[in-house]
């Protein structure tokens, strides 16, 4: 879905920064409407992003493809993707994936 909320404006200058890094937490299948509002809002113009996303176990796959489509009709590429599931990893896993991941980005 593509439900926004009222958010505190970022005060973003989005020309200063070629590549952008947005997460969200998964609700019922779809990103949070304030990760929703932020898109609406973003100038992701010739941006190369990477998505990441929370879920409690279901797939990621739907919520990285729709964020992906947004990312792109804001005309950014999206050149990476995260998803951490809560229901199977252990204290501290995903902490120790996320950093792994970050790690290979070269960003």
């Amino acid at each position: 879905m593509r439900r926004c909320t009222a958010i505190r404006p970022l005060g973003v200058n989005w020309a200063a920064y070629d590549t952008v890094f947005i997460g969200s937490p998964t609700w019922a299948g779809s990103p949070a409407p304030a990760v929703n509002s932020l898109l609406q809002d973003a100038d992701l113009a010739g941006k190369r992003v990477y998505l990441f996303v929370t879920s409690g176990g279901e797939d990621a796959g739907k919520v990285l493809k729709l964020l992906s489509s947004r990312v792109a009709e804001k005309g950014g590429e999206v050149v990476g993707t995260f998803h951490a599931a809560s229901n199977k990893a252990q204290p501290g896993e995903i902490g120790g994936r996320a950093a792994t991941w970050a790690a290979t980005l070269g960003v």
